[in-house]
């Protein structure tokens, strides 16, 4: 049975975003076009800076081949009675004590909620950091890369289902919804794709994914 890479190649694209993770990234810029109305009160976009005592975190975007096209997995979380219940995000928690830097971190938290097990040397690099207001987490975003599928095991008291889906997905899926709170309506951007509606801090962060995605895509080097 012929195998079909899909593009770039997994050893050209790891290359790519190498180099692509360490210019400079789009930051802010790229955060503010997916971001709720709500996280800018005053209406002027711009960088928001953690407070003290800020909680810290990270989470992995992981890119894997499946059919020959680019996916990355995101969790549905469990209801619960917190800020993020029944989000979807990526994989990715809290710092532990135990853990060595961000990447670390991500890889743990990766491994516990979606039961797939990584290693240092497949993180490409990061994303620009992000501070969630709802949460008071600062977010450290990690990016992996793997030439294979992998089987995801959800850890069935965090994660309700896990989602696959294709980067070229997110070409054509920008959408708005409205959103009750404090008693106002807000059109907050999101990625809708299917029933599913990825907005917040997990579509800004992937925002700005997306924009260095399409340098990658368009040198077509």
């Amino acid at each position: 049975m012929h195998y079909q890479s899909p593009q770039p190649p997994p050893g050209q694209l790891k290359e790519q975003l190498w180099q692509a993770l360490r210019a400079p990234l789009p930051g802010w810029r790229a955060h503010i076009g997916m971001a709720p109305p709500q996280r800018f009160p005053d209406k002027e976009p711009r960088d928001l800076p953690p407070p003290p005592g800020a909680r810290l975190g990270a989470v992995l975007l992981l890119l894997y081949p499946k059919q020959a096209v680019w996916h990355i997995p995101f969790i549905v979380r469990q209801k619960y009675p917190g800020v993020h219940s029944g989000q979807i995000a990526f994989p990715g928690g809290k710092v532990d004590d135990t853990d060595a830097d961000y990447v670390d971190t991500a890889l743990r938290e990766t491994a516990e909620e979606i039961g797939v097990t990584l290693s240092p040397p497949q993180v490409v690099g990061s994303l620009s950091p992000l501070y969630i207001p709802p949460s008071n987490f600062m977010v450290y975003p990690q990016v992996a890369v793997i030439d294979y599928a992998p089987v995801f095991e959800p850890e069935p008291t965090e994660v309700a289902a896990t989602l696959e889906i294709p980067l070229h997905e997110f070409e054509r899926c920008r959408d708005v919804h409205v959103r009750l709170w404090k008693d106002q309506e807000y059109h907050i951007p999101c990625f809708r794709v299917g029933e599913h509606i990825i907005w917040g801090a997990t579509a800004m962060i992937l925002n700005e994914f997306l924009q260095v995605w399409r340098q990658i895509v368009s040198s077509g080097a």
